[in-house]
């Protein structure tokens, strides 16, 4: 979705449009699914809520193997979310 304009496109499906298309899809789609009910996403929450977890694994980790590869693998995913928000 575009931060701006609020347009976006559905990357499983050829679905895409405005927040309001968005709303009325996930309202016509009341039918149950295999999948389950779908969800929307407020991007910079999920953002700070993968910040949240991974220092606090990073932390939970201290002094172990496991840390140096969480702060590599930490700093990979805050390159993509960078890239994404350019």
């Amino acid at each position: 979705m575009d931060y701006y304009t609020s347009a976006w496109h559905c990357t499983k499906c050829p679905e895409n449009g405005t927040m309001f298309n968005l709303i009325q899809t996930t309202k016509d789609e009341s039918q149950p699914t295999a999948e389950g009910p779908k969800k929307i996403y407020n991007p910079k929450i999920e953002i700070y809520k993968i910040k949240k977890l991974f220092m606090l694994l990073i932390k939970e980790n201290e002094n172990t193997s496991s840390e140096k590869k969480l702060a590599q693998l930490f700093e990979k995913v805050l390159d993509l979310i960078e890239e994404v928000n350019l």
